[in-house]
């Protein structure tokens, strides 16, 4: 069975990440997608380093797999044309699905990874949509628009409470226990949801009491008295390693899990069989979390160095 977007044309003339890393989902799930550069010095992000690897800048090798590469220059006529003859190569121009981006963008580091999410989902509806009725049409997907509908829980209680969320940390704002804790070496993160959760985990610890104690017997009470929580808590965990507390608690169905760095993380994925990482062309990138049955995403190609595919895509271009 051919991959999902087989024989979907994505012309990206996006650059950095948040465009790129949303056609690079549309790559993995099998759309030819070509990335347009300028030919000085191409994607910004080609030069976004440290860390380097033999193929360039590591941050721009994980945005862009799954793409051909083509230096164009907009500001010069041949170019510009074929640029046109890119976005318009469909059957028909009302099929065209096109992205509308048409303000600066602006610096907002910790918003702008939340976009492709959304953007590659729209692009998808879109795409059914125009099976359905035979027609594209344009998309917006801001980075504030994303930014606030990612806050879910948090601006569901503006919004219908008028609550403003402060400073927590690792805590989470509704229930408690849920967030992290020191044991005697390292802290851990531990999740209970609701009062049976927090009973095995009293059990877990060797605190049994605790949940039968007024201040404890509630979410709501626990969140009165989170502070004393805390303290009970982390005086009982801080009697053995945090590796030892993961296994118990998990022993006794209590979410919880260790601190890991980014080398552990890909080392705790691998532990569980998941095969976290591909290689392809001596590039490796995070294998994709989209894990179809019968269309799988897969990765074709490694990151495309500046204008590898010049000569074929500027011949198939002027074709007609």
């Amino acid at each position: 069975m051919p991959p999902a977007l087989a024989g979907i044309l994505v012309a990206d003339f996006s650059r950095v990440l948040a465009g790129p890393l949303c056609t690079m989902t549309l790559g993995d799930l099998g759309a030819d997608v070509i990335k347009v550069e300028r030919p000085d010095g191409g994607d910004d992000t080609r030069a976004w380093g440290p860390p380097w690897h033999a193929e360039g800048a590591t941050y721009y090798l994980g945005l862009n797999r799954n793409k051909r590469s083509v230096a164009l220059n907009l500001k010069d006529e041949a170019d510009l044309e074929l640029a046109r003859r890119l976005a318009a190569r469909r059957r028909r121009r009302r099929r065209l699905v096109s992205p509308r981006d048409d303000r600066p963008p602006r610096p907002r580091p910790r918003r702008r990874r939340r976009r492709e999410p959304f953007a590659a989902n729209a692009i998808l509806a879109a795409l059914i949509a125009r099976e359905r009725s035979g027609d594209g049409q344009r998309i917006h997907v801001s980075l504030i628009d994303s930014a606030l509908a990612a806050l879910l829980n948090q601006a569901s209680g503006f919004l219908n409470a008028g609550a403003v969320p402060g400073r927590l940390g690792n805590r989470h704002p509704s229930i408690t226990p849920y967030e992290t804790h020191r044991a005697a070496d390292a802290e851990l993160a531990v999740a209970c949801g609701n009062d049976a959760l927090f009973r095995r985990l009293c059990g877990a610890i060797g605190r049994p009491e605790l949940a039968d104690d007024e201040r404890y017997t509630t979410n709501a009470a626990r969140l009165e008295h989170r502070d004393a929580l805390t303290a009970d808590l982390e005086a009982a965990l801080g009697t053995a390693p945090a590796a030892d507390w993961v296994a118990r608690l998990g022993a006794a169905g209590v979410p919880a899990g260790p601190i890991n760095d980014v080398a552990q993380a890909f080392a705790f994925a691998e532990g569980l069989g998941l095969e976290p990482s591909n290689e392809t062309g001596g590039v490796r990138t995070v294998r994709s979390p989209m894990r179809l049955g019968a269309t799988p995403a897969a990765v074709r190609r490694r990151p495309p160095r500046l204008g590898e595919h010049d000569a074929e895509i500027r011949a198939w271009l002027r074709e007609g």
